[in-house]
């Protein structure tokens, strides 16, 4: 019996060792929403997966979809976060915070384009931008802000508006600007947070 493929751009949020040699890999894909997919083979030194498949890369991926759970046949790397910014830290942790906060409050297999591309465009902004501790604190509030307005956990105020990032670009200026109201919107994310039981 075959199996249809999904083809997907996916974000590679983290992957747990399994059996001999395989990994349950955790996936923010674009069009199939976050799963968890079985990798096997993947901790093989000969294993086609390996490379697309590390820790906070974006590749390629095709996927089957079994009686069970997800196996994932492919991975084709397109780049890999943890290379790119191995000399930013700061960037790394916050990638990884943004991720882990993205698989608490967003439901499994259930696509959302503009989160994925929220989550891709943050990964190309921390990459090509300069940025120092008081700017990438500003940059998690605003991501964190803009997920749980999207998913309905926060009203969109009309003091915020400029920072909704449906109507507007990531840039250096809107971080420094967002100084101004982190000390309120830090508030305002953490009472959304308890009201949500997230």
């Amino acid at each position: 019996m075959s199996h249809h493929v999904y083809q997907t751009k996916a974000i590679i949020v983290g992957n747990w060792p399994t059996g001999e040699a395989d990994c349950l890999t955790l996936i923010f894909t674009e069009t199939l929403g976050i799963l968890s997919a079985r990798s096997r083979g993947m901790r093989s030194l000969s294993s086609k997966l390996r490379f697309g498949l590390q820790d906070l890369s974006i590749s390629d991926v095709a996927l089957i979809k079994g009686r069970n759970q997800w196996r994932i046949t492919n991975a084709i790397l397109e780049s890999s976060l943890s290379y790119e910014l191995k000399n930013s830290p700061e960037k790394l942790v916050l990638i990884s915070r943004l991720l882990d906060f993205a698989k608490k409050v967003v439901a499994y297999e259930q696509e959302d384009k503009y989160l994925f591309k929220l989550m891709r465009d943050v990964s190309l902004f921390l990459k090509e931008s300069e940025l120092s501790s008081q700017e990438l604190l500003n940059l998690e509030c605003i991501v964190v802000f803009n997920i749980l307005c999207h998913l309905g956990f926060m009203p969109l105020s009309s003091n915020l508006e400029k920072f909704s990032l449906k109507n507007t670009g990531l840039t250096v200026d809107l971080l420094d600007d967002f100084s101004n109201v982190r000390r309120s919107t830090v508030k305002d994310i953490n009472e959304a947070i308890k009201a949500g039981d997230l």
